[in-house]
């Protein structure tokens, strides 16, 4: 897959005393982005509208509630956008081919 972009992830290491979320180290990954409206539904289940997907090669770990992600200004959108869903694609040996996340 051709991954022209790069896309940052901040998990969440900790949450404050007013249980805010504090982010962790950010992880950078090469990703294809599209942005638009599309449905996606968060991890609780319930149907949203994400504003994007990023498509990433190989594997990216479905970060806490409150984890962010970081696209390329040329797409004109928030400095750091919550991720709302990971969907994962496998390969024909059962393997993560790669990953769809939902901002």
């Amino acid at each position: 897959m051709m991954t022209p972009h790069s896309i940052t992830i901040e998990p969440v290491a900790s949450r404050n005393v007013y249980g805010e979320p504090t982010a962790g180290t950010a992880v950078t990954h090469s990703a294809m982005v599209h942005t638009g409206h599309v449905k996606t539904k968060t991890r609780e289940g319930r149907e949203v509208v994400a504003q994007g997907v990023a498509y990433v090669d190989g594997d990216v770990a479905f970060p806490a509630q409150g984890a962010t992600v970081t696209v390329p200004a040329e797409f004109g959108l928030a400095s750091r956008l919550p991720i709302l869903n990971v969907k994962r694609t496998a390969d024909r040996t059962g393997s993560v081919a790669n990953a769809a996340v939902y901002f």
